[in-house]
């Protein structure tokens, strides 16, 4: 696929064409890169603009990144591993203060998590903030970076059976392993009401679908969610599927900031894309911003 380079013409034509610059697509796929994140950084950083929601995909990543620099392990015809980039600075009415983009990550955990239900009929579970979870194991990570005006989305998805780090093996699993599963093999919550996929049909134990498919669901449902989230400026419309699905709802956790740690019990997430916390030594309320604080289960990951 030839590179895209978009001249000073061109990023005026976006900035006076919102709609068509919103509904502008490329698709790019590698064997092999060190990051898909990184690919598309490199791409902006060399002077090529790419299209507005430009997707790239890797077929295997060697050095993949989640949230706080943890590695991210790809190998081949294992996992998905994809990231979008977009502007939302080009269009004037579509411009995102700073304090929104943390929200963007949030998007991309709900299609993620709408995408492993749809096609999987998986009961996805979310850790604060874009953890996705099946029965308390992690099939999923995300991370979102800024690149000047550009914002670069990446995810990881474990689809197929494959051996883990040591550190990780006893929390992360495949999409593969779990419909595998015997159902009492699962966490022992309820997840009665917990999947909401609209009135699209859930496949319950399909043949796993090729890449292709669930990339292109991932971003579709990215993109939908994204216009909301443009036109909105909030996640308030998305806060009750969010949490419903969110693990550490009403459990207490370990609240890991640099500046100290403390425990608390987890009332939910706001719509500014905060975690809600009640201290459990002093009984105060806070609310949590993603950045450098992470939040762990009392007993280790959950």
């Amino acid at each position: 696929m030839q590179p895209y380079m978009a001249n000073e013409e061109t990023r005026h034509s976006f900035q006076e064409n919102e709609e068509a610059a919103r509904n502008v697509t490329c698709y790019i796929y590698l064997e092999v890169t060190d990051s898909t994140n990184n690919e598309l950084k490199r791409r902006l950083q060399s002077g090529e603009i790419p299209r507005p929601f430009t997707v790239v995909s890797a077929g295997m990543q060697t050095a993949g990144r989640g949230r706080s620099g943890h590695e991210w392990v790809s190998p081949s015809g294992v996992s998905v591993s994809t990231s979008m980039i977009f502007y939302p600075g080009w269009m004037k009415e579509e411009a995102l203060p700073e304090t929104k983009i943390p929200g963007i990550t949030i998007l991309a955990a709900m299609a993620a998590a709408k995408t492993v239900e749809l096609l999987f009929g998986l009961p996805a579970q979310i850790k604060w903030p874009n953890d996705i979870l099946i029965a308390k194991r992690k099939i999923c990570g995300i991370l979102t970076e800024r690149v000047g005006g550009a914002i670069i989305v990446g995810i990881g998805l474990n689809v197929r059976r494959g051996s883990y780090p040591d550190a990780l093996s006893d929390r992360a699993t495949s999409i593969e392993e779990e419909l595998a599963a015997e159902p009492g093999e699962r966490a022992e919550e309820d997840f009665s009401g917990l999947m909401d996929v609209g009135s699209k049909d859930i496949v319950s134990h399909p043949e796993l679908p090729g890449s292709i498919t669930i990339i292109e669901t991932i971003w579709n449902y990215f993109r939908e969610l994204y216009e909301e989230f443009r036109q909105e400026r909030s996640l308030s419309f998305l806060l009750e599927d969010y949490n419903r699905r969110l693990l550490n709802k009403n459990n207490l956790v370990r609240i890991l900031d640099p500046q100290g740690h403390f425990e608390a019990k987890a009332l939910g997430m706001d719509e500014a894309g905060r975690l809600v916390v009640v201290d459990t030594d002093t009984g105060q309320k806070s609310r949590i911003d993603s950045g450098e604080v992470q939040v762990r289960g009392l007993d280790g990951y959950v």
